[in-house]
């Protein structure tokens, strides 16, 4: 059966024009992928302490030894691990002398309260939102409520995305999205109270994750099989890329309007994309629009300087009008068998020996629930890709309570999950996907649970140091586990509820994402000598728990992919025990399914 693949290699799998929807990619995925990070530099609290009563120019750097003496004997020491720090929420209730018409500041016999003001140290951050809204001690929280908030408009984008690029198109959508991108990054630089900050947060997440999402379809569908899964990778670094930009900018740019606004200026010229963007071909061709399609690949064939296929391209046109055809008829059949799964019987129009894969069509996600082994199978699953995202997205948003300068982690957690998508790719060839994902799973799990230890045995320098140190392993270890499971997942669930399936594995993972901010903060929350190593411990025992599922997984490296039920039962068993008559290759939507595998590999 001719292919949509067969026509876009004659016009041309990579060349000029894709090489052009490259250079589109980069502009969407970029900003995109910034304003998902920006939150680690604009919303990170900077040290701070209430302001000194009667002292209007009071600052957080000490201005002199009578300053200095004024800070003493109002602020209040709190432990802070094996030391004693200055408290961040209370000082000591000043009691005015009108003798010397002069506050007087001692502490002896006053009392310890609240304060509603105070003063922040400025060596990592000019003014942040943090600042601006005094967003710290009973109000902390809400810094974490707008992570959640991101968190949340990309579970929205897993929904809404992509049934509006399904019916829609994916032009449409990209192009939707866009203006709410550019909308939503403006937006951010006039934040003035909590409710903008959440609302402005949770756009963000939705239009980032769609416009990302959407974009990277596009490009993929204009791809031959070969070149796919470099562009995965491609993809991937750009994306990390993003965030070394973004690194950059707020090294020189410590205010959080201006570093918004310089940010956002570049996101205009997405709005460009409304005259050059061109809607996918394949999915013209799924939704029976030939004529538009075949437009468009002359369009590629022209730039790539190739010749259009045209009988190769009819031939194609009028094969998928049988296949329509022949699914409306077989529908229609369908709709008049009657299965008794108790007995085993079926009427005499149930399936034709002329069709022997028609049954396997009639399976869907439900289908699996009939057998005990795909149950478990699918629970476990869907809890690692929850844990997976849980700990992904918690490491990340950990680095703002990280010890020592903000860019540096943050430099750092890019490098790692550079190393990390690069080495997903080897690893899964040459070791197997179950090996692979085990192995790092609790290589990271262990290192996150390992940050209990100079916690409690090592001084305050070591153990911030030894607690950076293993949250960098443990996000190295993550991300090619996150990696892995994308590609491990597709194989061992067959073609008629892998879409399926992914769809609701991908809802998991947002689950997990959603709370991974609330853990981040765990320590911020609680307090104590164990704040910085708590989040990471929760991180670590919910892999480890993960990592002890995975082991009932079969491995899938080398295994045919399944293209039903009893194909998925297949997975795993030796060549031997599988049965004879095993489909290789899903007959009809081998190159879709490449497409699938490759698109859900980005995370962004």
């Amino acid at each position: 059966m001719t292919k949509f693949d067969d026509v876009l290699e004659q016009v041309g799998a990579f060349g000029r024009y894709q090489a052009c929807l490259l250079v589109m990619f980069i502009g969407v995925v970029l900003p995109t992928s910034y304003n998902t990070f920006l939150p680690l530099f604009v919303l990170t609290a900077p040290k701070h302490r209430c302001a000194l009563d009667g002292y209007p120019n009071d600052t957080y750097a000490v201005q002199s030894d009578f300053h200095a003496q004024h800070i003493n004997q109002s602020i209040p020491l709190e432990e802070d691990g094996q030391e004693m720090v200055t408290s961040s929420c209370f000082i000591y209730r000043a009691e005015l002398s009108l003798s010397l018409n002069t506050t007087y500041l001692g502490s002896h016999g006053k009392e310890k309260v609240k304060c509603d003001r105070w003063v922040y140290d400025k060596s990592q951050f000019q003014r942040s939102i943090i600042e601006e809204l005094d967003l710290v001690c009973d109000k902390k929280e809400y810094r974490t409520h707008a992570n959640m908030a991101m968190m949340l408009g990309k579970l929205a984008s897993a929904i809404l995305q992509g049934i509006l690029s399904d019916t829609y198109g994916r032009r449409f959508t990209l192009l939707l999205f866009l203006v709410v991108v550019v909308a939503s990054t403006f937006a951010n630089a006039f934040i003035s109270d909590v409710t903008t900050l959440i609302g402005f947060r949770f756009f963000s997440g939705l239009s980032t994750t769609s416009c990302y999402m959407n974009v990277y379809i596009i490009v993929l569908e204009f791809l031959g099989p070969r070149y796919r899964q470099r562009f995965n990778i491609t993809a991937a670094v750009l994306w990390i890329s993003g965030g070394y930009v973004l690194t950059v900018i707020a090294y020189f740019i410590r205010d959080f309007q201006t570093l918004t606004l310089i940010l956002a200026g570049p996101t205009v010229l997405l709005l460009s994309y409304f005259f050059l963007v061109p809607e996918s071909p394949r999915w013209l061709v799924s939704r029976g629009r030939y004529e538009e399609a075949r437009v468009i690949l002359q369009k590629v064939a022209k730039m790539n300087r190739k010749t259009f296929p045209t009988v190769l391209y009819e031939k194609m046109v009028e094969e998928e009008k049988m296949r329509t055809q022949e699914i409306e008829e077989r529908k229609k059949d369908e709709s008049r068998v009657v299965v008794e799964f108790g007995n085993e019987q079926q009427t005499s129009e149930s399936i034709e020996p002329s069709r022997p894969n028609s049954a396997s069509r009639q399976e869907n996600l439900f289908s699996l629930f009939r057998h005990k082994s795909l149950v478990i199978r699918y629970l476990i699953v869907l809890w690692n890709w929850c844990a997976n995202s849980m700990t992904y997205y918690g490491i990340l948003f950990n680095t703002q309570n990280l010890s020592g300068s903000i860019y540096v982690n943050f430099s750092l957690t890019n490098a790692v999950d550079v190393v990390g998508n690069l080495g997903s790719y080897y690893f899964v060839d040459k070791a197997g996907r179950k090996k692979t994902y085990i192995f790092f799973y609790f290589v990271a799990s262990f290192a996150c649970l390992s940050a209990i230890f100079p916690s409690v045995y090592g001084t305050k320098e070591e153990s911030d140091l030894s607690i950076l140190i293993l949250s960098m392993v443990g996000r190295a270890g993550v991300s090619i586990t996150f990696n892995v499971m994308y590609l491990y997942v597709a194989e061992m669930f067959p073609t008629t509820m892998r879409n399926s399936v992914l769809g609701t594995s991908s809802m998991s993972s947002r689950i997990g994402s959603t709370s991974a901010p609330y853990i981040a903060d765990l320590g911020v929350m609680l307090g104590g000598p164990m704040k910085s190593a708590l989040p990471l411990m929760v991180f670590g025992g919910a892999g480890l728990l993960a990592t002890f599922t995975a082991f009932f997984l079969p491995e899938t490296k080398g295994q045919k992919l399944p293209n039903n039920v009893q194909d998925a039962l297949d997975v795993g068993r030796s060549q031997k025990k599988q049965r004879s008559d095993v489909v290789a290759v899903p007959p009809q939507s081998t190159d879709m399914e490449m497409c699938e595998r490759s698109e859900k590999s980005a995370h962004p």
